[in-house]
């Protein structure tokens, strides 16, 4: 696929996430695509797993969407630099972290890596500050 056809992958899913629409989601990941957010220690494999763990996120946040800031296509990986905002209105129940919600409305920064191929999706590497998020909460670790 070309780097173009790769953005445009990019971009959908951005769009299908920030509606929630866990379907179409999952629809552009492949059968044993990777998610792995390493602020959190997640690592999560296949679409089963992938929809928990962004049904978790919208459960914390459930007006949670990603503003993308800049995509950069790099031959097969896209890299999309972002903001994810969000109200905090669900208990967050990170790995080894359970605190009730703050109301608090977030806008932090965050970078995730697409691996596509065959026009599918199929490794989410996520990068971001869990400090940075708790911080936007108020709250102490």
């Amino acid at each position: 696929m070309s780097e173009n056809e790769n953005l445009d992958i990019a971009k959908e899913f951005t769009h299908a996430w920030n509606a929630h629409d866990l379907d179409k989601v999952n629809a552009l990941y492949s059968e044993n695509a990777i998610l792995e957010d390493y602020a959190l220690g997640l690592k999560a494999i296949g679409k089963k797993e992938l929809r928990e763990a962004a049904l978790n996120l919208f459960n914390i946040f459930p007006d949670v969407i990603m503003e993308i800031r800049n995509l950069f296509p790099c031959g097969d990986q896209v890299i999309l630099e972002g903001y994810l905002n969000g109200t905090n209105t669900g208990p967050i129940t990170f790995p080894g972290t359970e605190k009730p919600p703050t109301g608090l409305h977030i806008h932090f920064p965050f970078v995730r890596i697409y691996q596509i191929k065959n026009g599918l999706i199929s490794e989410v590497r996520d990068y971001w500050d869990l400090m940075t998020l708790f911080r936007c909460l108020k709250l102490k670790v």
